[in-house]
């Protein structure tokens, strides 16, 4: 459920919007309205205004530890109902182009062994985005950009070469892999808070830093920071 509404007054959001790296979180940043900023642990979370919502955005770091941290830190100091990934992503999928927008519908670990997963806590091998929010934000995003719904891999290391990049395909069938989602998805999950992980293509996940992801970093991430303020705006 994405609001709810009492007498014919609807209850507004709070918003949880986490990105890896600022450069990802500059176009939501200018669009929040009344902002407050909050410090923690070395971390900062500027608290907004938008469409209506309560807008909680900050930038965890990269890599599954840092996303899992700054998400549980959203969940306990701010009391989030809902949270959104969003941010750049290396394909793994041919038909993908720079800036296509990936929605995750299942997040999976292609770093950490399945089973372990399904054996101990959290009981489960991957994690399964809100069907209502897949469905709002590829409704959505901006005109002209193609939308694609299916798996992302989540790994701490930047998938840079085509062995890497095969490997992890034939392993989960992901569309496009980064290093975070996850970890948001699976914290979201055991709070029972409703998620979405968002992304925009930066790079063909066979290349290093200095390669495509550095040429369109910058695009992608506009990209996908329209789709998300897009997508906050239907809710």
């Amino acid at each position: 459920m994405i609001h709810q509404e009492f007498e014919g007054e609807i209850k507004f959001m709070k918003i949880a919007v986490i990105c890896a790296m600022q450069l990802e979180t500059d176009r939501i940043s200018e669009a929040l309205s009344e902002v407050r900023s909050h410090s923690y642990y070395g971390r900062t979370v500027r608290e907004g205004l938008y469409a209506g919502h309560e807008i909680y955005l900050g930038v965890c770091g990269v890599g599954k530890s840092n996303a899992a941290s700054f998400t549980q830190l959203l969940l306990d100091r701010f009391g989030v109902e809902m949270i959104i990934n969003v941010g750049v992503a290396g394909s793994l999928d041919d038909r993908l182009a720079i800036s296509d927008i990936v929605l995750g519908n299942e997040l999976y670990y292609h770093d950490f062994a399945r089973h372990l997963l399904e054996e101990t806590y959290p009981y489960q091998a991957f994690f399964k985005a809100d069907p209502e929010l897949l469905e709002r934000a590829a409704e959505a995003v901006p005109e002209g950009v193609r939308v694609f719904t299916g798996p992302i891999a989540t790994g701490d290391q930047f998938v840079d070469n085509p062995e890497k990049k095969e490997a992890i395909r034939r392993q989960i069938g992901a569309l496009a892999c980064e290093m975070e989602g996850a970890a948001v998805a699976q914290v979201a999950a055991g709070a029972g808070i409703p998620f979405l992980i968002l992304r925009s293509i930066s790079d063909g996940a066979d290349e290093g830093l200095e390669g495509a992801f550095e040429r369109f970093k910058h695009q992608a991430a506009a990209v996908a920071a329209e789709s998300v303020l897009a997508l906050i705006r239907t809710l």
